[in-house]
């Protein structure tokens, strides 16, 4: 019996050494080696977020100089646009200059409609039609002449020019749209 108790523990001793051995393994080593991975992964993002942030740091003096650039080119490039919180104040604005421009010349004005904004892209292209009455061609070439340098520009849309006597061809009465682009929403 003795012999078979030696035998039978030479048997169970290896194979409940190789069982500890296997239980640790699968639910200590394993679990344990699966967490530091993952760690291990998550610290490697982390660095990988570490480098683009200090990359995008270096690169702050740049993009600032970049920015002011632009900030100076859109200030050149607004002086052309008609201001305005809305594009229903920017036509507004944009009526007052062309009355402006038109009685500053000595023509007189005889009445104003502000036509329907269209659609540009991002911008918003604003129109004003405006009757006025003239004594002399001169004069209307001052006043196309003012509108066209004027800033913010100002467009010539439409522009219809009639005789009020064929007799003496000195009077106009004309009807001018001019149109011009505005960012208001």
């Amino acid at each position: 019996m003795t012999k078979k108790k030696n035998n039978t523990l030479r048997i169970t001793i290896p194979i409940a050494i190789i069982f500890i051995i296997w239980t640790v393994y699968e639910y200590g080593y394993l679990p344990l080696n699966e967490e530091i991975q993952e760690v291990q992964e998550l610290k490697n993002a982390k660095l990988e977020t570490l480098k683009k942030y200090e990359k995008t740091i270096s690169e702050i003096p740049v993009l600032e100089e970049r920015l002011e650039e632009l900030t100076e080119k859109r200030k050149k490039l607004s002086q052309f646009l008609v201001e305005g919180q809305t594009h229903s104040v920017a036509s507004s604005a944009l009526q007052d200059t062309v009355k402006n421009i038109v009685s500053s010349r000595g023509a007189t004005v005889q009445g104003q409609r502000i036509e329907k904004a269209s659609e540009l892209g991002r911008f918003k292209l604003i129109a004003v039609n405006t009757n006025f009455q003239t004594n002399d061609v001169k004069m209307l070439l001052d006043i196309l002449y003012a509108i066209q340098l004027n800033k913010p520009a100002i467009s010539i849309k439409e522009i219809d020019v009639r005789l009020i006597n064929f007799k003496e061809p000195r009077q106009l009465l004309l009807s001018l749209t001019t149109g011009g682009l505005t960012e208001a929403k």
